[in-house]
């Protein structure tokens, strides 16, 4: 079952949210994942994710992408 935040972000991402919308949403994505909450990157990124970051390889996938931020 969805939190009422997961349903929340969800909803924002799908409405066309302007500038500010948008800036809220990523900063609450950051925000999540500095406290460790890697579940947001199931609610917010692609299956299809494919990362690039300087210096290391491709990040391909959400796997990958948590990986990473461990």
């Amino acid at each position: 079952r969805e939190s009422y935040r997961q349903q929340e972000v969800k909803r924002t991402a799908m409405s066309a949210p302007g500038e500010d919308e948008n800036k809220t949403l990523i900063r609450w994505f950051y925000d999540e994942l500095n406290r460790g909450n890697l579940d947001v990157i199931d609610d917010l990124v692609a299956p299809d994710y494919i990362g690039h970051i300087s210096g290391l390889p491709e990040l391909r996938g959400i796997v990958a992408l948590k990986t990473f931020h461990k």
